[in-house]
């Protein structure tokens, strides 16, 4: 052998034997098992069921990805308000969130779904939502950074306040949280309000200190963010039948390889399914517990508050598009 060949020798020995040991922390030569450790975030509390959805979707790409990808639940805004967190994604600083009409902040158009009055059950919404106006939504807002994983259920959104409110002539100027939507502030301006923006994390303080006078969500938040403590009246509106996203960054999609797409994709749609069952067997135990906690069921005049907002569905028709308002009411019970 000659002294050439036997220091070739050696120092393959010596590389092969480094390989092995860098293999045995990190990976060599293309074997990498680092973990993509993605975020996930939403504003509601760790008691609402958002968090029961976004923990299952978590643990669902957590085990099914083999531990490559590994999601971690952020609630009650650890990442910032719904804005924040759906800028976030456009950037690349949030993965997922679960959101629903600050939405239409980056795709204006998805205010279209926060009309209240659009959609005259939650049924109706859905087969919008899985037609030709849904989808062509969710193209919209893929070209703005975030993809629909999936469009979740979620109750209706029910006016609170401290006195009964039957008709819209009876808001008188009331200040109403809104959500930062330009529908919703025109719609509840339309109805009679006084509509005040804010961030959802403000509402509990607002109404304990009389900054506002009511606010509508569906049962579950109201529940779940003990606003029984500081509202009496449930108004039953119906207003709006609403959806939630589960949404992602593309940015965090193209991290990801074909098969740990497959994953999150599967994932989203079992998600899908049970957070739907959940939100249909829950309502009615929402409700129960807002009454066990004192407050009071009022109806209402609901074709009052429905023509008090037609000028604004032409508004927003007008502006979006006929054909996309079509589409969308298109799939109303008749």
């Amino acid at each position: 052998m000659t002294a050439r060949l036997a220091t070739s020798l050696k120092t393959l020995t010596a590389v092969l034997a480094l390989c092995a040991l860098i293999s045995a922390v990190t990976g060599c030569s293309g074997g990498r098992h680092d973990t993509i450790q993605l975020r996930l975030g939403h504003v509601n509390s760790a008691t609402d069921p958002w968090q029961t959805s976004a923990q299952e979707f978590a643990d669902l790409v957590n085990q099914n990805s083999g531990g490559s990808v590994e999601v971690k639940v952020y609630p009650g805004a650890q990442l910032g308000g719904d804005r924040d967190m759906v800028e976030g994604m456009q950037i690349g600083s949030v993965d997922f969130t679960l959101v629903a009409g600050v939405l239409s902040s980056v795709e204006p158009a998805m205010t279209m779904l926060e009309i209240p009055y659009m959609f005259t059950s939650q049924q109706a919404l859905n087969r919008a939502l899985a037609g030709p106006g849904g989808q062509q939504l969710s193209e919209d807002l893929l070209e703005k950074g975030i993809r629909n994983l999936a469009w979740l259920d979620r109750g209706p959104r029910e006016l609170t306040a401290n006195r009964e409110i039957i008709t819209p002539a009876q808001l008188d100027g009331a200040k109403i949280r809104v959500p930062e939507i330009p529908a919703s502030i025109d719609a509840w301006r339309a109805m009679g309000a006084n509509p005040t923006p804010m961030a959802f994390s403000e509402v509990y303080g607002a109404l304990q200190q009389g900054v506002i006078d009511g606010q509508e969500n569906p049962y579950a938040i109201i529940a779940s963010s003990n606003l029984f403590e500081v509202q009496r009246y449930v108004m039953q509106t119906d207003h709006v039948y609403g959806y939630v996203m589960l949404a992602m960054s593309e940015r965090a999609w193209n991290r990801l390889s074909p098969d740990q797409q497959k994953v999150v994709t599967e994932a989203a749609e079992t998600v899908r399914s049970h957070h739907n069952e959940r939100t249909a067997a829950d309502e009615q135990k929402y409700q129960d517990s807002l009454r066990e906690n004192g407050m009071a069921f009022v109806e209402v005049d609901k074709d009052a508050f429905r023509q008090a907002v037609r000028p604004v569905h032409q508004h927003y028709a007008q502006e979006f598009g006929q054909q996309l308002y079509d589409d969308l009411v298109a799939s109303n019970d008749s």
